[in-house]
């Protein structure tokens, strides 16, 4: 019978993916979806999969935060890793040999209305989890594409 040399499977980074939608009419429509994204306290109002959020850190926030999220029966850790105020925000979350990047980027408006929010996501397994990263990478891109569509139902029911 053969080895197993896990140095062979160290790491799988699947490709990016990308979600998109437009995003109203609402008056102010950047500003309040930004205020929205950015109101962690505020998640678990508008995901079925987040039961609460809580900042590790002090201060402002920007690059380097660190949000405790929790999800069912853990708790991950959400970093910040770029921070551009209105129009774009990206998160390193490592949790049992995975690493994913969330990043929620702002295109337009075009005017004060609408605005364009793209979710560009991508996974990273470790260890014996590269093996099947494929069939995780799956699993993750529902769970995002569900967080990404409650978000965006939520904003759209704010402006009736």
């Amino acid at each position: 019978m053969g080895q197993y040399n896990l140095r062979q499977h160290l790491s799988t980074i699947t490709p990016a993916s990308t979600l998109s939608r437009f995003i109203g009419p609402i008056d102010n429509c950047s500003d309040t979806v930004w205020g929205q994204l950015t109101d962690f306290s505020n998640w678990s109002t508008w995901s079925s999969q987040i039961q609460s959020v809580e900042r590790l850190d002090a201060g402002s926030v920007g690059r380097g935060s660190v949000l405790a999220v929790s999800i069912r029966n853990s708790v991950q850790h959400w970093q910040i890793e770029y921070w551009n105020p209105g129009k774009r925000v990206d998160f390193i979350i490592e949790y049992n040999g995975r690493r994913s990047g969330y990043s929620f980027v702002f295109n337009g408006p075009s005017d004060e209305q609408h605005v364009e929010l793209r979710l560009q996501m991508e996974f990273e397994y470790s260890g014996l989890r590269s093996l099947v990263s494929g069939f995780l990478s799956r699993l993750e891109r529902k769970k995002a594409m569900r967080l990404f569509e409650e978000f965006v139902s939520y904003i759209q029911e704010l402006s009736t």
